[in-house]
């Protein structure tokens, strides 16, 4: 990208110490932002909310529909909207209490709930400022609503004689459409890569459902897990004893829950436990490399698999296929049981108990049909693995030029008309 026409060809790296955006005012948030804060009408009103038109934002449709809104999952009347009327279309939430930081553009008249303070803009400032840069702008409001909560109240909350006083920066025009369209490139290609991940998840959800339910099952037999394989539960040291989460060489990783993400190969760990623990708790027994892991507690019928020797805590099962089993073929096969009707609900969670792991229903066919159903499904994971790689990448792209070109440690030359 360094070359001409690449995107550092046209981006001055400025010096880390210069952390304002050169030629930029700076003003206090409230002088460039009129700022309204959301509410929720009365929900045994029939008359607010029967055949509402008026959308009602709320957090849940950030969440569904992304962050440029025209809907919303609910709709209030105009009986239920207060006296300075609807929050005009254009304009900006926040949220300030109980999620903190997240944000919108709201592209028609709306209600946001008390969650979301509105960001407005001025008159004054509407040939000023490009709605793409202030969109984007409050990625580092949010940063900052973050790092300035009110922990003293019920519900975390930020302080907002603070926040009207935020430096809103006024960079030239230009700048700020440039900025915005690179971003605004960095973000589409994100959004692809999203959708190829879901498109991708979709098909092997599809193709899984096919080849586990197959219309020839010559061959196939239905067993039961306990049958096919023999399994260890793990172990939590204690954590109240210090000199069993030591840091220290030979450390011993300890995989938990979190450190699984589906079908992946682990190769570090969040926490590690001391030699001591290992031999004292786990009696020096290993887990080695290659092992199929399976969560049965919590979330139940994650697996993984081990890329470094290691141990598990209680909530996971290592697994041994016996001869004739491919392990890869029963993890994907693991991945896919319904575990709804099967398992127990206990004070901490959902959890199978051993009788129900041991009967566990699988179809197992030839071994020579498990592996070709592996090498198909392996190569749907792939692709997978390559979207979400690739989405990271850019996600870090977009987290770095984003930091830099608003605090002025990058800054655009004079670009060519029409390079984004």
């Amino acid at each position: 990208m360094a070359g001409e026409g690449g995107v550092m060809s046209v981006i001055q790296i400025c010096p880390e110490n210069e952390e304002t955006l050169a030629n930029t005012a700076y003003y206090p948030l409230e002088e460039v932002f009129t700022t309204r804060q959301g509410y929720t009408p009365k929900t045994s009103e029939a008359s607010y909310w029967k055949n509402g038109t008026i959308p009602f934002v709320t957090m849940e449709d950030i969440r569904k529909y992304g962050q440029r809104l025209e809907k919303a999952h609910r709709y209030v009347t105009e009986v239920a909207i207060k006296g300075s009327g609807v929050f005009p279309a254009g304009s900006f939430i926040i949220s300030t209490t109980a999620t903190i930081g997240e944000h919108a553009l709201i592209t028609v008249p709306y209600l946001p709930n008390q969650q979301f303070t509105c960001l407005i803009l001025k008159p004054v400032f509407e040939k000023r400022l490009e709605r793409e840069f202030i969109f984007y702008y409050l990625y580092m409001l949010g940063q900052w609503c973050r790092r300035h909560v009110n922990i003293g109240t019920k519900f975390a909350q930020v302080q907002m004689s603070d926040f009207r006083k935020f430096s809103f920066p006024i960079p030239p025009l230009p700048e700020q459409k440039q900025i915005s369209a690179l971003l605004g490139t960095i973000e589409k290609a994100i959004a692809l890569e999203r959708q190829c991940e879901e498109s991708l998840t979709t098909v092997k959800r599809a193709a899984m459902h096919v080849v586990f339910n197959p219309a020839n099952k010559v061959g196939w037999v239905k067993v039961k897990l306990g049958d096919i394989c023999s399994y260890d539960l793990g172990k939590t040291p204690e954590r109240d004893n210090p000199a069993y989460w030591k840091k220290e060489e030979g450390s011993v990783p300890w995989v938990k829950i979190a450190d699984m993400s589906e079908h992946c190969v682990i190769t570090e760990t969040s926490e590690k436990i001391s030699e001591l623990a290992f031999h004292e708790v786990f009696r020096g027994r290993i887990v080695p490399a290659g092992t199929l892991l399976m969560s049965f507690k919590l979330t139940i019928g994650r697996i993984a698999y081990l890329g470094i020797p290691a141990c598990h805590n209680e909530a996971i099962i290592s697994i041994y296929p016996k001869e004739g089993v491919d392990k890869y073929y029963l993890g994907y096969f693991l991945s896919q049981v319904n575990y709804s009707g099967i398992f127990d609900r206990a004070v901490k969670g959902n959890t199978l108990n051993k009788g129900k792991i041991d009967r566990i229903p699988i179809l197992l066919p030839p071994l020579h049909e498990q592996q070709e159903i592996v090498d198909f499904l392996t190569t749907l994971d792939q692709k997978l693995d390559i979207h979400r790689r690739k989405r990271a990448c850019l996600e870090n792209i977009f987290r770095l030029f984003l930091h830099n070109l608003t605090r002025g440690t990058l800054r655009f030359t004079d670009l060519p008309e029409g390079c984004f």
